[in-house]
């Protein structure tokens, strides 16, 4: 049954192990992802209007317009399109998070509008289906240098390794940690936003053409992120700390080298907590800005990390992990 005012919630996500799931590589070699959703969400309100005007509010201000054509919005226009909604409607967004951050915050927004949209309609969607669709609208449609690694995220939730195959599908691996695990693992981890916003599609195109072109070096960089990233999952598997930190390490020398991930602010933010004694540092995303998380030894550990990356500008957001991926809060 079709509704007035529908809620949403989708998580955000911390990429705990890279993902290579850009479209030319995991086409050709396949690849996999690590990554967790946490308790920072977009939550997209979606209500008809007594007319037929779109009106769109989010973080950067407010869009409206008669025809879906007067909305400036790449997302909300064509994810509109898609569900068969012309008009009449109003949408709100907000958000946990600054925006262009590093967490998966474009399919975090396309999976919870289209959740919305699709439960405005009556009609329900599974996870795999609104990844699905999500992915198709940025890859397909709007022609986003990237892979299908966040809007599975975002529509699944928990802690999932993800394996890319060369037919385009994407196996759904949940790991499932006991209470306490789940806690010493938030414990180690230091969640950090640099200051600065960055577009994933600008870091990512560069290598995306590269890839696609089938450059030799951009190819062997690639596998080894990929191989390095599946021993972080084994690590994790194993439930061997130490390991996982260590190869986190690794993981961002390499993304640093293929991707361009870095710039002087974040090697100064990195090299400070680890004098502070961080073990290792990865930035989540495509790098070049966002957030990044740290692996420390010990909570004392994490909290003069935290205190000295406070005092460079860089804020903490706590976090925890959450099991749920998108959902519908409210329907009426």
């Amino acid at each position: 049954m079709a509704k007035n005012i529908v809620i949403s919630q989708t998580p955000y996500r911390i990429c705990l192990g890279g993902a290579s799931d850009l479209v030319p590589y995991a086409e050709r070699f396949g690849g996999h992802g690590l990554s967790a959703a946490i308790d920072r969400y977009v939550t997209i309100v979606v209500r008809r209007r007594p007319d037929e005007k779109i009106v769109f509010h989010y973080a950067l201000g407010m869009q409206e317009g008669e025809r879906l054509e007067d909305i400036e919005h790449p997302y909300v226009r064509e994810a509109m399109k898609y569900v068969g909604i012309t008009g009449g409607i109003d949408i709100a967004s907000f958000t946990d998070i600054p925006f262009a951050s590093g967490m998966g915050s474009s399919g975090s927004f396309t999976v919870g509008l289209l959740n919305a949209l699709w439960a405005l309609s009556g009609i329900h969607k599974s996870p795999r289906e609104l990844a699905e669709e999500a992915a198709h609208l940025e890859l397909n449609v709007l022609k986003a240098p990237i892979g299908k690694h966040d809007q599975y995220l975002a529509a699944f939730g928990g802690i999932c390794e993800l394996v890319f195959l060369r037919d385009g599908d994407v196996e759904v691996k949940k790991i499932t940690l006991s209470p306490a695990k789940k806690k010493e693992l938030e414990d180690h981890l230091l969640l950090v936003y640099s200051g600065m916003p960055r577009s994933a599609s600008a870091v990512l195109s560069s290598v995306f053409d590269r890839v696609a072109h089938q450059d030799p070096e951009t190819i062997e960089g690639m596998h080894r992120f990929r191989d390095t990233g599946e021993r972080v999952i084994q690590a994790l598997h194993n439930w061997d700390l130490a390991a996982f930190g260590r190869n986190l390490n690794a993981l961002w020398e390499i993304q640093k080298e293929i991707f361009g991930s870095s710039n002087d602010r974040l090697d100064e933010l990195i090299a400070a907590g680890k004098e502070r004694g961080a073990v290792s540092a990865l930035v989540s995303g495509a790098g070049g800005g966002g957030f990044l998380f740290f692996f420390c030894p010990d909570t004392a550990t994490k909290e003069k990390v935290s205190q000295a990356l406070a005092d460079m500008g860089a804020a903490a957001y706590p976090f925890s992990f959450t099991e749920e991926g998108s959902r519908i809060l409210f329907a009426a």
